[in-house]
């Protein structure tokens, strides 16, 4: 069974990729300092060992495993960043990451963090770090590219002590859109809605219609009150003279869809986020 541990494990990603892939494993350690993913680690993983601040580990008695994976801070080589601390403590990670894999020699390790990663001199020192026996590559991918309707350009140093060559995924089209994801829940409560407008344009129908009987029955002077304003008399007064619908009608008409429905809302939004797209460009979604 494979041996996995993760360091800055946050909601343990890798683990979930392994479930979904059908992998079976054996959870060794786990690393986290953030206490709400602490509790997620806890509660849904249950590693062998859970480590805190794992710049402060002794890797000489750390587990070895088959799989390693550590997601290190983005934040410091993020292109969010305004300013780049060269002394920036959330970069100490990185030495100790490397630092476990020299000392336990894992059998394949995985390290991850944004596409700006690959600019920085800490990158420049991690490709030049000696790996006795590795193979090394790293390369950027993103979702889009693998028929996931997701940008998110991230980048992944991979080393395989065997010395084999990297087997990087191939890129595929991307026959989806994010909106279609979106609108899927969305569409069923439009529906639910679409549903009940119908259902009350309906029961109006019928009221209109029986009403147009009464109304020739009764003559064309009633034809625009009906006759049920000579059973409820006031109740001329909550339709109001001026407006001249019948009160059937006018709950009718409030339960029709309006812009405040997800009927039209989801078009709404969508037109907006064409829009936003024309004007960027900054990213091809697989429908430009």
């Amino acid at each position: 069974m494979l041996r996995v541990g993760t360091d800055c494990s946050g909601i343990e990603a890798p683990l979930d990729a392994l479930r979904q892939l059908g992998v079976d494993y054996n959870h060794i350690f786990s690393s986290e300092i953030d206490e709400r993913a602490l509790q997620v680690v806890r509660h849904s993983y249950a590693p062998s060992i859970l480590y805190g601040d794992m710049t402060l580990r002794d890797n000489t008695d750390a587990p070895s495993v088959d799989l390693y994976v550590c997601g290190f801070p983005c934040q410091p080589y993020s292109g969010m960043s305004v300013t780049k601390d060269p002394d920036d403590p959330r970069k100490a990670p990185l030495a100790a990451r490397l630092d476990y894999i020299t000392t336990t020699r894992p059998a394949l390790f995985i390290l991850e963090n944004v596409k700006a990663f690959a600019g920085t001199v800490e990158f420049e020192q991690l490709m030049a770090t000696p790996f006795p026996g590795y193979n090394v590559e790293w390369s950027v991918l993103t979702p889009q590219d693998h028929g996931c309707p997701q940008s998110r350009q991230r980048m992944f140093v991979v080393g395989r002590r065997d010395g084999t060559p990297v087997a990087w995924p191939r890129r595929s089209a991307l026959e989806g859109h994010v909106l279609d994801l979106l609108d899927g829940a969305q569409d069923q409560a439009a529906g639910d809605v679409a549903a009940d407008a119908s259902l009350v344009k309906a029961v109006a129908a019928l009221d209109l219609a029986s009403e147009g009987v009464s109304n020739e029955e009764a003559g064309p002077a009633e034809e625009e009150a009906g006759p049920a304003e000579e059973e409820a008399g006031p109740a001329e007064e909550e339709v109001g003279p001026a407006d001249g619908a019948p009160k059937a009608q006018a709950e009718a008409r409030r339960g029709w869809p309006c812009c405040c429905t997800p009927h039209l809302g989801v078009t709404r939004r969508r037109r907006r986020r064409r829009r936003r797209r024309r004007r960027s460009r900054a990213t091809a979604c697989g429908r430009c």
